[in-house]
Parts: C-alpha cells; sequence; structure tokens
C-alpha cells in the first residue's frame, strides 16, 4: 500500500469515520490533541474531539525537531476538512469539490479501461492497493486523498481572493483578519513589507566602465545625447514635453522605454544598489523630511520587521557622504568640448584618452555612485592646489587636486541658468542644499550610475512615494488628492492602499465623516459589482484608472494598470519581501482560526506555534541578510569611490585650459595637467 505521510493518514481517517475511535493502526488515547467547533444546519455550535495522541507519542515526541513539519502539517489538513463540513467557512464549495473528486476517479477509471486493467491492478500501480482490502477500501482511500488534494487548492484561492486586494470590510471579525492576512496592505503585507515607489526612469548609456572611479570615458555621441536630454527638462512641461514623453523618446533602457519609463520598486525589486538604495537613502537618510517619517514608521514595527535594512555604520558611511550635486554649467561644458581630443592637430599627452576634456568634465561630476542632482550653478573652475593634503602612497609626493580633504568639490556661483521659464525648474527640496532640477510636476529628478556594469546615467523620478502616505503612527492611511475635473467635485482622494491595490472600493466625495469609512458605489451604472468604478459629473462610470496620474503621456489607465498588475502579481506569486512560507503561516492561521480547531496538549501546542514562527522567521531572517549585504557593499562602493576620487580624478582646469596646451605650463613635463596628477 501506498506509504501517505502520517499527516495526511490522520486527517483523512479523523474526519471519515463516524466514530473517531480509529482508523487502521492510529488508536484513540483519553488525552485530546484537538477539538473543534462547527455549526449545525439547524444553526447549533457543538463541538467535537479527536483523540489521536498516539500520533503524536508515535511520530513527534522521539524527535520533534525533525516531526514539526509533519504535526503542522496534519493540524492545517484536518482545519482543512473541517473547513469544507456542515459550518465550515468553505462549507458551500464542498458540492464543486465532490464533483471535482468524483470525475478525477472517474476518469482514472478510464485510463484503467484504456489500457487494459482491472481496477484492483491500476490501483496497485497508483500505490492505493491493499490485498487486505476490499477495492472499494482502496478506491476510497484514494477518493480521499483526491479529495484532499482538490480542498487544499481551494482554500489557496479562497485565502488569495479574500486577502490579495484592497479590502476594507466594515464587519468588526472580517476588518481583523483583513489587518492580519491581507498580502497588500496587512500587517506583513507588500506596502509594509516591501515600501514599493512608483518610479520612472531614463537612461542614457555614457561612460565605458563605470566601475571605474576615476578613468570612465565618454563618446562625443554620448555627451551630445546628455546634453539634449537635460535640455529638453529644462523646457520641459505639463503637455507635451513631460519627463515620460522625454524618456519614451530618449530612454536606451528597452525594458521600460515603451511604458515611459514606469517601474514599480520595493526593497526586494533586482535593481543595482545605487539605484535602488539610492532612493531609499535620499528619503530615509539625506531626505530629512521623509527621514522623519521613516523613523516614525520604524518606531512602530515590531521585532521582525526588515525595513530598509543595513547597519547603522552603512547607514552611518552613506548619510555623511551624502548628496552629489552638478553643476548645470558642466553639461554645457560637456557639450562644448564633446570634440576637443587634439590641439591644432597635435596630441597632448601622447593622446591618452583620459585627457580629453570630455571624459575629464565626466568623471569629475557624473561618475558618481551616491545620488546626484543637477543645480543652477556656475562651475567653480579653481586651479588645484596640494591644500587637501593628499599624498600618493606610491610615490609619497602631493597631488594637485581641485577637491577638498572631504573628496568634495566647489560649486561656482548660482543662477548659472537665467531664463525665467527655465529656472524655474529648480526647486527647493526639504534635505538638499541647493534647488534642485525636477520634473514638469515638481518631483527631483536624481541621478545614478551603477557600478557594476556598462556605463550609463539613471534619470529617476518619484511618481509615487511610499514614505509621503506615512503618518505620524506609522499607518499607510494619509490620503493624497488627484484633481480631475470629470470626478464628482473635481477631485478623487486615493490612499496609498487604493493607489497599489489591483482592485478598489470607490469614494464618491471622499470619506463618509460618522464611520470613517469610503463610500462605496457598486450598484450603477453600466460597471455595476466591478471594482473599481467612479461616478463622474454626468452621471457615468468610469474606473479607477482614469482618476489617477491624469497627466502621464502614457494614457492613466496604462499607467495605473501597470502599476496595479505589477503589485498584483507580486503578491500572487510571493515573490516581495515576505516569501512563500509566510504567506503559507498566515493561511494556515486564517484556516485554523476559521475552523475552530485547538490543540490541546500543550506541548504539542507549542511545537506547532514554533514551527510557524520559524517559517516567517527564515524567511525574514534570509530577506534582512541579503538586504543588509547590499547596504553593506552599496556604502563600501561609496567609500572606495570617495578614496580613489581623491587621488585619481585629473583637475577640471585640464579640460578647461586643453586647447593651450601647447603652450601652458600646466602641460609641460612636471605640470599638474602633464600625463599624471602624481607629478608636483
Amino acid at each position: 500500500m501506498k506509504k501517505m505521510k502520517m499527516g495526511i493518514v490522520f486527517g483523512l481517517c479523523a474526519l471519515t469515520l463516524t466514530s473517531l475511535a480509529s482508523c487502521g493502526d492510529i488508536t484513540a488515547k483519553d488525552d485530546l490533541v484537538l477539538t473543534y467547533k462547527f455549526t449545525t444546519s439547524s444553526g447549533d455550535v457543538k463541538e467535537a474531539e479527536i483523540n489521536a495522541q498516539d500520533v503524536y507519542e508515535r511520530y513527534l515526541k522521539t524527535n520533534p525537531k525533525d516531526h514539526a513539519k509533519a504535526y503542522y502539517d496534519t493540524i492545517y489538513d484536518v482545519a482543512v476538512r473541517l473547513s469544507f463540513q456542515e459550518g465550515g467557512v468553505l462549507n458551500k464549495y464542498q458540492n464543486e469539490i465532490t464533483s471535482s473528486t468524483k470525475l478525477a476517479i472517474t476518469n482514472l477509471k478510464n485510463d484503467a479501461d484504456k489500457n487494459d486493467q482491472s481496477w484492483s491492478d491500476y490501483l496497485a500501480t497508483l500505490s492505493y492497493y491493499d490485498d487486505s482490502k476490499s477495492d472499494k477500501e482502496n478506491e476510497r482511500m484514494l477518493y480521499l486523498e483526491k479529495e484532499l488534494e482538490y480542498m487544499k487548492k481551494k482554500v489557496t484561492k479562497e485565502f488569495d481572493e479574500q486577502f490579495n486586494e484592497w479590502k476594507i470590510d466594515t464587519e468588526s471579525e472580517n476588518y481583523s483578519n483583513q489587518a492580519l492576512y491581507n498580502q497588500l496592505w496587512g500587517n506583513e503585507g507588500y506596502l509594509n513589507v516591501n515600501m514599493p515607489y512608483a518610479v520612472r526612469h531614463l537612461l542614457v548609456k555614457a561612460g565605458d566602465s563605470s566601475d571605474n572611479f576615476t578613468k570612465s570615458k565618454i563618446s562625443s555621441t554620448q555627451a551630445t545625447k546628455l546634453h539634449r536630454v537635460f535640455s529638453r527638462l529644462l523646457e520641459s512641461n505639463t503637455d507635451t514635453n513631460t519627463f515620460g514623453i522625454i524618456t519614451h523618446d530618449e530612454s536606451e533602457d528597452t525594458g521600460s522605454v515603451d511604458r515611459n519609463g514606469v517601474y514599480v520598486m520595493g526593497t526586494k525589486t533586482g535593481f543595482v544598489n545605487e539605484f535602488k538604495l539610492g532612493i531609499y537613502a535620499y528619503e530615509s537618510i539625506i531626505n530629512t523630511q521623509k527621514a522623519a517619517n521613516y523613523e516614525n514608521f520604524l518606531n512602530t514595527k515590531g521585532d521582525s520587521f526588515i525595513g530598509l535594512g543595513g547597519s547603522k555604520e552603512s547607514r552611518d558611511t552613506v548619510k555623511s557622504i551624502g548628496a552629489n550635486y552638478i553643476p548645470y554649467e558642466a553639461i554645457d561644458k560637456l557639450y562644448e568640448y564633446r570634440d576637443l581630443e587634439d590641439v591644432n592637430g597635435k596630441k597632448v599627452n601622447e593622446g591618452n584618452e583620459e585627457y580629453f576634456p570630455r571624459n575629464i568634465l565626466f568623471n569629475k561630476y557624473f561618475n558618481v555612485h551616491n545620488v546626484s542632482f543637477i543645480v543652477n550653478n556656475h562651475i567653480a573652475a579653481e586651479n588645484p592646489t596640494t591644500a587637501g593634503g593628499f599624498i600618493n602612497s606610491d610615490s609619497g609626493t602631493a597631488i594637485h587636486s581641485d577637491l577638498d580633504s572631504n573628496g568634495k568639490y566647489k560649486l561656482g556661483t548660482a543662477d548659472y541658468i537665467t531664463d525665467p521659464t527655465a529656472k524655474n525648474h529648480f526647486k527647493t527640496i526639504a534635505g538638499l542644499e541647493h534647488p534642485v532640477l525636477c520634473d514638469e510636476k515638481g518631483n527631483p529628478i536624481m541621478l545614478v550610475v551603477n557600478a557594476t556594469s556598462s556605463g550609463g546615467i539613471h534619470l529617476i523620478t518619484i511618481e509615487k512615494d511610499y514614505f509621503d502616505f506615512v503618518d505620524t503612527n506609522g499607518k499607510t492611511t494619509k490620503k493624497v488628492t488627484v484633481n480631475d475635473s470629470r470626478a464628482k467635485n473635481g477631485s478623487y482622494e486615493v490612499s496609498i492602499n487604493e493607489y497599489y491595490a489591483p482592485k478598489s472600493p470607490i469614494y464618491q466625495e471622499g470619506f463618509n465623516s460618522s464611520t470613517g469609512l469610503p463610500y462605496y458605489n457598486v450598484d450603477n451604472g453600466s460597471y455595476k459589482g466591478e471594482f473599481p468604478q467612479f461616478e463622474t459629473t454626468d452621471g457615468t462610470y468610469l474606473p479607477k484608472s482614469t482618476f489617477i496620474n491624469n497627466d502621464v503621456y502614457t494614457t492613466p489607465a496604462k499607467y495605473e494598470s501597470l502599476v496595479s498588475s505589477t503589485i498584483t502579481s507580486e503578491v500572487t506569486s510571493n515573490s516581495y519581501v515576505s516569501e512563500t512560507s509566510i504567506k503559507s503561516a498566515n493561511e494556515f492561521a486564517w484556516l485554523v482560526g476559521e475552523t475552530s480547531v485547538e490543540v490541546k496538549n500543550e506541548t504539542a501546542k507549542n511545537l506547532v506555534q514554533a514551527y510557524q514562527n520559524n517559517l516567517k522567521n527564515t524567511a525574514a531572517q534570509s530577506n534582512m541578510e541579503s538586504l543588509n549585504s547590499s547596504w553593506e557593499q552599496y556604502a563600501t562602493t561609496l567609500e572606495n569611490q570617495d578614496r580613489s576620487r581623491k587621488y585619481g580624478l585629473i583637475p577640471e582646469t585640464c579640460a578647461l585650459r586643453f586647447k593651450d596646451a601647447e603652450t601652458d605650463p600646466a602641460f609641460q613635463k612636471g605640470g599638474y595637467c602633464y600625463y599624471s596628477t602624481s607629478i608636483k
């Protein structure tokens, strides 16, 4: 006979006999392991007992470490079966399960006929034959296991449908379950654990090897494109030249160009450290206003909360290095000198490309791996000195540099861009030292460079920011208003829960002040009964996506569909930070609670709880280690970068004075622009 797991046998036997006293070689004992409550068709609540202490004694007590999962699975199987019995939470699906199981058995019998096998022989091939039992008894065991298989699939489907979307239920018990298990906004849901951003990304490939902190090279074509992109950003508007349109036209990121650069990014998204951690560093460390939200958020979480990870040392490193500011004049100079490679046909420094002006400027201003911003400043254009005290470790000689002792360069005077319209794109952002270049919506444009692959300038804006929605209690319930003339009262309130939700309730004129809950509207219009929908001023109904980000170049529906589908995929596939094991543990807790199963034996109860906790802790620990490792690598990259830049950057004046190299002493042997900055 097929050797089935003891948990399955127990689950099958205990719930299929009129008397729960025995099943095969499982003999009842007086000590109760499980009890459960159920409601009869007449409405009576009854309690039943499952006497199976010997399961614990025989299979678990001798080696609980190895058998914890078996006992956990056993209770789960019992709860699954109970949920489909009379009064069970899934009882309405019992007929469906019965039909599916009978059909499966019929199909197997047809297979036996096709193979010219007797039913007894076919059961034997399936390992469901015991010659001490009748065919009917053997078939019954097969039936029960098939039935349990279909039940488990239905349980998972029901759990997903109840808890993977945003659904505020007014029933207190249901609301409590949603708060516990909802995969989107529950205690361990996607929002609270993964802290997602909707971002827009424009890639300009520039530089040949971005893991070279001081000697990367940029082509004339790349310099031209960078200049064109930033020129368009200075002219961006809310209609014909948005960041999204520019991305669609210019970005070299094939993965997002067709959707105008839109990504959904969270702590588990597989982006490079500069991209992902750079954004979180800006929001939670550099941006002081958002950092306060972040700290409030962390302070409300339990010990198991992963947060952004990283040791205090790595976070302090990132914070101390801070943001990089690129003067806009450097962009113009990069373009002005893009083709300057010789002087009157003569090679400078034997034609060493490191001394081409475009490469000197690119390495000083753009080839950095902390988050950068464009500021409305001139370049300082100061002559390099040895005042910084930098000493070449090989030669012991002082190094000329235009960086200070902290490895930073000075900015020139402000107001390089004087055109009022273009100048208006530079805005003051809390936590940043200077007004920075923003898109047409006022979102700061961040620049990052990847340290581990081919060079490229990544321009990023944040469309929807997780920390914008965190109130002082750390709850993600704060509302933002999206203006839309088609909506009632001209606006539509949306919480971060709803923004990321695949489906959502509908607000009509916001919240009911007496209940604090949104007004629902699912009974009228052509979208009757469907989520989401919204009543417009002319009485028609449109999807929620029509009212989100309505000024995005790609249609609002397309943008919102992308955000929602990404979240839906991550939630349902469990590829987000909580991982499958946390969902499994939550599914177990929900089902056991719904079926009122209680473990009476204290040792067994502790065993189950320990195993359940282990499922969550193992996933959390693994993710914590991965995130911590990323932060450590990022901090190390920034430290190595600053160290290398102190000693390895060619002074900027070598680019600005390049065309005078024939007569400029700085380019003669022994000068600081002559082939090596290590010669005094």
